[in-house]
C-alpha cells in the first residue's frame, strides 16, 4: 500500500524532522503524493491526504494553515536554508493549533526525493495489487475447474463485501463473474444429463429391467436402495428446485418423470431410527409440493408401489402434504370415498331424496347403521316402525331401486358416506 506519513518521516536517507508533537495529526495517514508550491492558497491544486512542501512562510500564516487543515492536507514540509534558516516559530504554532503535522526538510534533501519515495511506494502498491489480481484469478480458475458440475452448490449469488473496488479488485470480480457463468453453464449441462439418466433408470425399473437399471445407475448415481423400499410421488410447480435440493439431501434414488418427481428410498434398517422416507415430506414442505408414499415394497413390485403412492397422493392436504398408503389402507375402503369425484357422483345419486325431503338422507343413514333392522332404527329415530317402513318405501320410489338386497343397500350407504 502507499507510504504512511510515519514511514515517510522514518526514511533515514531523507533525514526529515517532525516538529509538531507526535499526537498532532494521524501518523498512519496514507500519503498518495507530495507537491511543492509557494502559492498563497495552493488548495485548489491539492487533493486530501497529500503532503505540501514549501520553502518560505506565507504572509498570513494562521489563515494559510487553517485552509490546508480544512482541505485535508496530510502534512506540511518546510525546506530550510533555501529562503531562510530554520522553520518559523509562527508556522509551528499555527500547525499545532490547527492539528496539521509539520516537518522540517534539510537543505541537502531535495523535494523531488520526497516525491520519488512516495511515487515508488504507490507504484509498488499498484504492482502488488496487479500481482494479487493475477494470482486470485488463477486460484479462482482452478477452483472453478475442480467444482464444475458438483452437486449441492448455491447458484446465482455473488456478494461483494466492499464499498469500493480498485482496478485490481474489479479485475478479479470480472474474472469471478465470467468463470461463474462458465461453471453454471457447464453445471447445467451436467445436471441435465444426470436428470435424463435418472429418468431412464426409473423407467427401466418400472419396466421390470432391474439388472439394466442397476448397471446404468451404479457408476454415476450410486447403488439403488436396498429393499424393501417405499415410493414417494411428488407434484407441484417447483420440481426442478426440489430435484436440485435432493441431490445433496437424499440417500435414496429419485427421478423426474413428466410432471412428477419420484423418490425410491429404503425402508430397511432400525425401525426405531428416523425413516429415510422423511425426505419426501421435507421436500414437499420446503417447495410446497403435494404427494403420497407407498407401503413397503420389493424393487420388483415398483409398479404396484407407484400405484399406491398415487392413491395416497389423492388424500394430500395442506396439513398432510405427503400421506402414506399405510394410513389410507388402515382407514378402510370407505375412506376412499372422500374424493371430489366420489362426492359428485353421490350427490347426483341422492339428488331425488334431497329434493323431495332432505330429512330422508339422515333417516336412511340411521336405518342402514342399524343393519336395516326396522325396530332398532325406529327406536333410534323415535318413530313407529311402520312409519319407518313407509319412509323407506318412499325412498325406494324416489331412487327407483329396491333396497331389500345387500348390493343396493351397500351402494346407498357408500353414497351417504361420501356426502357426510
Amino acid at each position: 500500500m502507499p507510504a504512511t506519513l510515519a514511514q515517510l518521516l522514518a526514511r533515514p536517507e531523507l533525514d526529515l524532522t517532525l516538529l509538531t508533537d507526535p499526537g498532532v495529526g494521524d501518523p498512519e495517514t496514507l500519503v498518495p503524493w507530495a507537491h511543492s508550491s509557494e502559492l498563497p492558497d495552493p488548495t485548489p491544486f491539492l487533493s486530501p491526504g497529500q503532503v505540501l512542501l514549501i520553502t518560505k512562510a506565507p504572509d498570513e500564516i494562521d489563515a494559510y494553515v487553517a485552509r490546508l487543515a480544512e482541505h485535508g492536507v496530510a502534512a506540511l514540509g518546510f525546506g530550510t536554508e533555501v529562503v531562510r534558516a530554520g522553520t518559523p516559530d509562527a508556522l509551528l504554532e499555527a500547525c499545532t493549533r490547527h492539528g496539521l503535522p509539520l516537518f522540517e526538510v534539510p537543505y541537502r534533501t531535495p523535494f523531488i526525493a520526497i516525491a520519488r519515495f512516495i511515487a515508488d511506494r504507490v507504484a509498488a502498491d499498484a504492482y502488488a495489487r496487479s500481482t494479487w489480481a493475477l494470482r486470485a484469478s488463477r486460484a479462482i480458475s482452478l477452483a472453478a475447474l475442480r467444482t464444475l458440475g458438483a452437486a449441492g452448490c448455491l447458484r446465482g449469488v455473488l456478494a461483494i463485501g466492499s464499498e469500493g473496488l480498485d482496478p485490481a479488485a474489479q479485475q478479479v470480480v470480472t474474472g469471478v463473474v465470467a468463470l461463474a457463468g462458465l461453471a453454471l453453464e457447464q453445471s447445467r449441462a451436467t445436471d441435465a444429463a444426470r436428470a435424463r439418466l435418472r429418468t431412464s433408470v426409473w423407467r427401466a425399473l418400472i419396466a421390470g429391467e432391474r439388472a439394466l437399471a442397476e448397471s446404468v445407475a451404479e457408476p454415476v448415481l450410486g447403488p439403488l436402495p436396498e429393499a424393501p423400499v417405499r415410493v414417494t410421488v411428488l407434484a407441484g410447480t417447483a420440481l426442478t428446485a426440489a430435484a436440485d435440493w435432493l441431490e445433496s439431501h437424499s440417500d435414496g434414488f429419485f427421478a423426474r418423470d413428466g410432471q412428477e418427481l419420484v423418490l425410491v428410498e429404503s425402508d430397511a434398517g432400525d425401525p426405531s431410527a428416523p425413516s429415510a422416507t422423511a425426505t419426501g415430506p421435507a421436500a414437499a414442505s420446503r417447495f410446497d409440493l403435494r404427494g403420497g408414499t407407498s407401503a413397503p415394497s420389493a424393487l420388483a413390485d415398483l409398479p404396484t408401489a407407484l400405484a399406491q403412492a398415487e392413491v395416497a397422493r389423492q388424500r394430500a392436504t395442506p396439513k398432510a402434504p405427503v400421506p402414506s398408503f399405510d394410513d389410507v389402507a388402515a382407514a378402510g375402503m370407505l375412506a376412499l370415498l372422500q374424493t371430489p369425484d366420489a362426492r359428485a357422483v353421490a350427490q347426483t345419486a341422492l339428488a331425488p331424496l334431497t329434493a323431495a325431503d332432505p330429512a330422508l338422507t339422515d333417516l336412511l343413514r340411521t336405518w342402514l347403521d342399524s343393519d336395516g333392522v326396522y325396530d332398532i332404527a325406529a327406536r333410534r329415530l323415535g318413530i313407529h316402525r311402520h312409519t319407518l317402513r313407509a319412509r323407506v318405501a318412499e325412498a325406494e320410489r324416489l331412487l327407483g331401486r329396491d333396497l331389500s338386497g345387500f348390493a343396493a343397500r351397500a351402494d346407498l350407504y357408500a353414497a351417504l358416506r361420501a356426502t357426510a
